[in-house]
């Protein structure tokens, strides 16, 4: 989320389900869908030190995507 500039570097869990939480329709369903769909992307493309942007499904969405 940091990455795409929609929480702070240093944003911590709760910070991130909150953002998520204020823009998501009230649906504990939603909530679990979107929340192993976002685990998912990190543990495959968000690497700390070499993420794997090229190719995610999130890529259109960074803010230096073309």
């Amino acid at each position: 989320f940091s990455r795409h500039g929609l929480v702070a570097e240093n944003a911590g869990y709760h910070d991130v389900q909150g953002l998520v939480m204020e823009n998501l329709p009230r649906s504990e369903p939603l909530f679990n869908e979107y929340h192993a769909l976002i685990v998912k992307v990190a543990k495959e493309r968000c690497k700390r030190r070499r993420p794997l942007c090229t190719g995610c499904p999130l890529e259109e969405f960074l803010p230096n995507s073309p």
